[in-house]
C-alpha cells in the first residue's frame, strides 16, 4: 500500500496526494458505517475563523476502487488505484462546489475537529479576517488488523501562509505635503496564535521610512493603548530617519495565546525631510505583505524671457518672492543649486547657507522646491537691467491630482524700457543751442529797442 499523501514542500501539506490499495485490500465487507474524522491545528484564535471542507475522492464499495469528483477531475488521476491531486490547482478552480461541511471555528479556538467525514480525500480551506492559510489535503482512513480499509481521525496544521498586514495614510490628502509638514500613518496587523509547544513567540513589526522622519509610535492591541517597555520595546530613540520596530515583549506574548486574533495597530507620527517625494514601508516577521504608502511634494518653476511674440530672449538676474495665498510673509529658501532652492524648515542643514526671500532666475530660470497643496502669489522684485518689472504675474495653484499638477511651469515675460538719450548727448546739445539762442534772440530785442528809445 502506497502512501496517501505525498509531500512535494515543506509550505504545502500535500501537492500530490496518492492514494493506493491492492485490490485485496478493498474487501467487501469492509466496515463503511462509521466515519471518521480530520482535526485542524494552528488556526489563529479570534479571528472569524471559517472551515470549508470539499469532497475530492470518494471509495468505491462495490468495485473496491477510489472515485475522483467530477468537479476535481481536470487536477486529479486515478492510474492503477493510485490517485494524485494537485491541490494548489483545486484551491483555484472557479467556482467551487458547495462544500459538504462549512464550520464557523469558535471565537478563542486554535484546534477544530472536523467530524462525520467518509473515507476519501477532502480539501480543506481555512479563511480568517486577517490570516490567509495554504490550502489542506488529507484522508480520514485507516486499515485495521485485516488489512481492511476503515474510518480513521486525522491530524493536519493549519499552516498560515500570512498575516495580513496593511499601511494607511490617515490623512488621504497629505499624499501631497509640504516639506516639513507632519503626517500620520496606520499600520494595521493581527496578534500571532502559536503552537503551544513553540519555541519561537516572537512578534515584531517595523516602520522604514524614506524622506521623512519617525517622530512619534504609538501601539494599540485590541483597541487600547499598551505602552512601551511594558509590552513592548523600540529599537531607536526617536525622532530619527532610521527604520524603527515594535519588538513585543515575551512577557506581553505569554504561552497562552492571550492576545491571539486581537487587533494591533502602531500609529506612525512622521515628518517630511525630502523636498521632492516620501515613502514609508511596513512590514513584520508574520506576513508576507509589506506595505508602502508614497507620498509627494511640489514646485514651481519661473521661466524669465521678454515679451517677443517670436524668439524670445531668455532674461537673466530676475528676482522673485513667492507666498502661499492669504499669508503676509514670503516662503523662506535655501539655495541648493544655481537657480535651486528648497523652502526652509526646522530639519534643514544650514550650514554655510543663508535663508532668503528672495529667489534669482540666475540663467533664466528659477526652480523651488518642497511646496504643498495650495495657491502661491508670485511677486517679481527685481527686474533684469533695461527692463521693466511684471507686475501682473499669474497665481499658481498646486494639487495632488498628477505630477503635471504638482510641479508646474510658469513664463514669465519682462517688457524692455523706452530708449532714453544718455547724459551729454545729441539731446543735452540740442536743447542748449536753442536756450542760447533764445536768449540771445532776447536781448537783442532788448538793445534795439532801447536804442530806438535814446534816439527818440
Amino acid at each position: 500500500m502506497k502512501n496517501l499523501f505525498k509531500k512535494i514542500s515543506a509550505i504545502l501539506m500535500a501537492a500530490i496526494m496518492v492514494l493506493a490499495m491492492a485490490s485485496t485490500a478493498f474487501a467487501a465487507d469492509a466496515a463503511t458505517t462509521t466515519t471518521g474524522s480530520i482535526t485542524v491545528t494552528g488556526l489563529t484564535a479570534n479571528d472569524n475563523t471559517t472551515l470549508k471542507v470539499y469532497k475530492v475522492v470518494g471509495f468505491d464499495e462495490a468495485n473496491s476502487d477510489w472515485t475522483i469528483e467530477s468537479w476535481a477531475q481536470n487536477h486529479a488521476t486515478n492510474t492503477n488505484h493510485v490517485v494524485n491531486i494537485d491541490w494548489e490547482a483545486l484551491k483555484s478552480v472557479n467556482p467551487l462546489p458547495t462544500p459538504v461541511q462549512e464550520i464557523p471555528v469558535p471565537a478563542n479556538s486554535t484546534t477544530y475537529t472536523i467530524d462525520g467525514l467518509e473515507i476519501g480525500a477532502y480539501m480543506i480551506i481555512a479563511t480568517g479576517d486577517h490570516t490567509t492559510y495554504n490550502v489542506m489535503g488529507e484522508a480520514p482512513y485507516g486499515y485495521d488488523a485485516n488489512n481492511l480499509i476503515v474510518p480513521a481521525a486525522k491530524t493536519i496544521n493549519a499552516k498560515s501562509s500570512a498575516y495580513q498586514l496593511t499601511k494607511t495614510l490617515v490623512n488621504g490628502d497629505q499624499i501631497f505635503v509640504a516639506k516639513g509638514e507632519k503626517v500620520k500613518f496606520n499600520i494595521d496587523t493581527t496578534f500571532p496564535s502559536y503552537a503551544l509547544n513553540a519555541t519561537n513567540r516572537a512578534f515584531w513589526i517595523k516602520d522604514t521610512p524614506t524622506g521623512m522622519k519617525i517622530t512619534g509610535i504609538k501601539v494599540l492591541v485590541n483597541g487600547s493603548e499598551v505602552k512601551v517597555n511594558d509590552a513592548y520595546t523600540l529599537d531607536k530613540k526617536l525622532a530619527t530617519t532610521e527604520a524603527v520596530t515594535v519588538n513585543f515583549k515575551d512577557t506581553y506574548i505569554g504561552s497562552a495565546n492571550l492576545h491571539a486574533g486581537q487587533s494591533v495597530r502602531v500609529e506612525v507620527t512622521g515628518v517630511i525631510t525630502d523636498d521632492t517625494e516620501y515613502k514609508n514601508e511596513a512590514e513584520t516577521n508574520n506576513s508576507h505583505d509589506k506595505p508602502n504608502v508614497p507620498g509627494y511634494s511640489g514646485s514651481i518653476r519661473i521661466n524669465k524671457t521678454d515679451d517677443s511674440k517670436e524668439n524670445p530672449k531668455v532674461l537673466k538676474g530676475a528676482t522673485f518672492q513667492i507666498k502661499k495665498q492669504g499669508e503676509n510673509a514670503p516662503i523662506q529658501f535655501v539655495k541648493t543649486n544655481t537657480g535651486v532652492y528648497t523652502m526652509v524648515t526646522s530639519d534643514t542643514d544650514m550650514t554655510d547657507k543663508t535663508a532668503v526671500a528672495d529667489v534669482e532666475a540666475t540663467e533664466g530660470t528659477v526652480l523651488v522646491k518642497g511646496l504643498g497643496a495650495g495657491t502661491y502669489v508670485i511677486t517679481e522684485t527685481k527686474a533684469p537691467k533695461g527692463y521693466s518689472i511684471n507686475t501682473n504675474i499669474d497665481n499658481v495653484t498646486l494639487t495632488k491630482d498628477s505630477a503635471e499638477t504638482r510641479n508646474v511651469t510658469l513664463p514669465v515675460t519682462d517688457t524692455k524700457l523706452g530708449a532714453l538719450p544718455s547724459t551729454g548727448g545729441m539731446g543735452t546739445y540740442l536743447f542748449t543751442i536753442i536756450g542760447v539762442v533764445v536768449m540771445a534772440g532776447a536781448a537783442g530785442a532788448f538793445f534795439i529797442s532801447r536804442r530806438k528809445g535814446s534816439e527818440e
